[in-house]
């Protein structure tokens, strides 16, 4: 097998010293002591009272998987001083399922069956990683917010402290009559000693150096002051259950005792186990980046842990994790390099060829203290800090988390931290405005080149008009706040007229706000305005039209400006003067032009269709629109040209790259036949020599048309941005 991320972190420390190799591997041997300790302890939340007396079998297979989980951990992750252990959740999940195999399956097949549950859900979860990993979806990691990965965090802190506590009065938790035994409170105050010391060495000076130094300062007092003889046995960690070391593969030679009829009965929950380790790893990813200040790579971890898992399932092991506290234990020690994993997993290994009786040698409150320290860290860095700069909807949410992890269990505490956080996030996101910008359609004008006129016209109801651009996700939350908008705008003065409704911004419509949406239409029905919705994507757009098709009072426009030409014309539509709004064909008179200029224009005809002007052709005439409808549009080099605008009897086109001598930006073309009025270059310069006057006039025209378009642009910009 190839570990290709290996070559990233250094097998040995930086620092070639003898004293930095020593400082590395004391730093595995203190990460592989946590490791065999861990493994006996989740080792007994996986098997029932009816096999407790093969507990030392069940814990001897829980250290070779520790050592086989910190070896592959150790070379593969980028991280270079990163172990892995055996996973409580699962192992407390086992213990579940094999408590229920005690009442269908016979006591010969109960611990075959046992083994071969947990070898099949290490290898569903090896799988499941691996190739969730290798398809690069590590990134969902990223999505979970801030006070949920400090709520997880600071109660795996909270855990630790009481774990620390049950290192050296197992029980204590349940059975509190333990603090009356002979030296219970001795034996917590040194491990409140050990934890305290370290935490104030940690906050006032960091430094790698703290936590061995504790520590072999404590075990070498230990056996140097400690009562002698078997005086010491309530001071260790043991005794464990002596026996052989549980061989590799011993699941598969006893395949055919295995109860299958009751292991597919806990299909279901191996599946669960699987979901819920897919959500462990990626939140370890970003726990362990926040805890040692370096970035993983989600996707790495899957596959790492998926590996290890493969290899754990192989030799019949339980699932694993990256272990969290020592990988922080040995960044803590300042030289981290894969040495001291790989010493942590020979540590691991050697405790499951010597027995779990050979761990119990080691004084539990050195262990319990190291363990106290790292809880304590855990509630000061994620807990206490973040509650005095944060608000207090992340507050709630860290308590929560915190409160679930400690009172309920790891995976319970996640869900509740996101369930809160999804509320806290729907209730905020529901007071955000969905709308990105709001104008009228006297200053927000389509493209469509009308005459100054109706323009005029168009300002003057354009108080009457509400355009509305919005963004975002429209959901029952802020369709809420766009529906009260509306119909306050339509109780306000002066009368609303027409509203349009641009979703170009829109990323999603859920069916709640599909039905606001519904009523802002019957809305609009009712007290006589039009709706114009513009830019729906073309689910949304069926699915509105199909429930809004009786209500005469509503349009749909493929884009904004489709709508903003559809209210524009409306406005025109009515009134006295609707019937000069289109006009078939304009008089040179009509738009202030001297009438001598008649005599220098030629009148030309296009069909429908036909190019008045084609883009990058010389600019050397200029057309003013007498009847039809024109189309600028500019020609991208896809199958359709982008339309930039319209124009109208009385527009003119064509004015800019004639005035600057450049090749034409963009094309004309008649949309249905038109009529113009033509200005050659050469006609000008006649002109020039002989009635300077009206070049004048010309130039005067073509001036008072930009400025006209420039002064809309900057009262369009003033509304949104002022």
């Amino acid at each position: 097998m190839r570990f290709p991320q290996a070559r990233e972190g250094r097998l040995l420390p930086a620092d070639p010293a003898a004293g930095a190799v020593v400082t590395a591997v004391g730093a595995g041997v203190l990460c592989g002591l946590m490791l065999a300790v861990y493994a006996l302890a989740y080792a007994r939340l996986a098997i029932p009272p009816a096999l407790s007396a093969q507990l030392g079998e069940l814990m001897s297979l829980a250290l070779l998987t520790a050592a086989v989980l910190a070896a592959i951990v150790s070379l593969r992750l980028a991280y270079p001083a990163a172990t892995g252990v055996v996973a409580p959740e699962v192992a407390l999940v086992i213990g579940t399922v094999a408590a229920g195999y005690t009442g269908t399956v016979a006591p010969d097949q109960l611990m075959p069956t046992l083994l071969a549950t947990i070898a099949l859900a290490s290898l569903a979860v090896g799988v499941v990683l691996y190739a969730l990993g290798r398809a690069r979806l590590g990134r969902i990691a990223q999505y979970v917010p801030f006070p949920v990965l400090a709520g997880l965090i600071g109660g795996l802190g909270v855990l630790l402290v009481q774990s620390s506590a049950d290192l050296v009065l197992p029980g204590l938790w349940s059975r509190p009559e333990l603090l009356q035994l002979p030296q219970a409170g001795l034996k917590l105050g040194l491990v409140a000693g050990i934890g305290a010391l370290l935490l104030a060495l940690h906050l006032a000076r960091p430094s790698w150096l703290h936590v061995p130094a504790v520590v072999v300062v404590s075990l070498a007092g230990f056996w140097l002051l400690g009562e002698a003889g078997p005086a010491r046995d309530g001071w260790l960690l043991g005794p464990f259950p002596a026996g052989a070391p549980a061989m590799p593969g011993l699941v598969w030679g006893r395949l055919g005792e295995v109860d299958w009829p009751a292991v597919l009965t806990a299909l279901p929950v191996i599946g669960s186990v699987v979901a819920l380790m897919v959500v462990v790893v990626l939140i370890d990813a970003s726990t362990i980046e926040a805890l040692v200040g370096e970035p993983q790579r989600p996707d790495d971890m899957l596959c790492t842990v998926g590996l290890a898992n493969l290899a754990a399932g192989a030799v019949g092991g339980f699932t694993g994790v990256v272990a969290i506290s020592p990988t922080v234990v040995a960044h803590r020690c300042g030289r981290p390099c894969r040495l001291i994993g790989l010493t942590a997993a020979a540590v691991c290994l050697a405790a499951w060829l010597a027995g779990p009786q050979s761990i119990g040698k080691v004084p539990a409150f050195v262990i319990a203290g190291l363990v106290l320290f790292i809880g304590l860290e855990f509630i000061v860095d994620w807990i206490v800090r973040p509650l005095l700069r944060l608000g207090w909807a992340d507050r709630l949410v860290i308590l929560a988390v915190v409160a679930g992890v400690a009172g309920i269990g790891f995976a319970e505490g996640l869900m509740i931290g996101l369930a809160l956080g999804l509320v806290l996030f729907v209730v905020s996101y529901s007071q955000l405005s969905v709308v990105r910008h709001s104008t009228t359609a006297g200053i927000n004008f389509s493209t469509v080149d009308r005459r100054e006129t109706d323009r005029q016209r168009i300002r003057e109801a354009g108080p009457g008009s509400l355009i509305l651009e919005l963004e975002g996700f429209l959901f029952f939350g802020t369709a809420v706040h766009l529906f009260d908008l509306v119909r306050d705008r339509q109780r306000a003065a002066p009368p609303l007229c027409h509203l349009l409704l641009d979703f170009a911004r829109v990323r999603g419509i859920d069916a709640s706000a599909g039905r606001h949406l519904e009523r802002i239409a019957e809305l609009a029905q009712r007290h006589g305005f039009r709706l114009v919705f513009s830019a729906l994507d073309e689910r949304t757009a069926l699915r509105l039209g199909r429930r809004l098709r009786h209500l005469s009072a509503v349009h749909f426009a493929p884009d904004r400006d489709r709508g903003l030409e559809w209210v524009e014309n409306d406005i025109l539509a009515s009134g006295p003067a609707a019937a000069a709004a289109h006009p078939d064909a304009v008089a040179l008179e009509a738009l202030g032009i001297d009438p001598r200029l008649a005599a220098h224009l030629d009148t030309v005809a296009f069909a429908a269709g036909e190019a008045l002007i084609r883009q990058g052709e010389l600019a050397d005439d200029v057309f003013i629109i007498a009847s039809g409808t024109v189309v600028i549009q500019l020609d991208t080099g896809g199958s359709r040209p982008m339309r930039l605008r319209s124009a109208l009897p009385g527009a003119i086109v064509g004015e800019i790259a004639y005035v600057l001598g450049q090749p034409r930006t963009a094309s004309v073309v008649a949309e249905i036949p038109v009529t113009a009025y033509r200005l050659t270059r050469v006609r000008v310069r006649a002109l020039e020599a002989s009635s300077p006057e009206l070049v004048i006039e010309l130039q005067r025209l073509i001036l008072r048309h930009v400025a006209r378009r420039l002064a809309d642009t900057t009262r369009l910009l003033g509304q949104l941005y002022g």
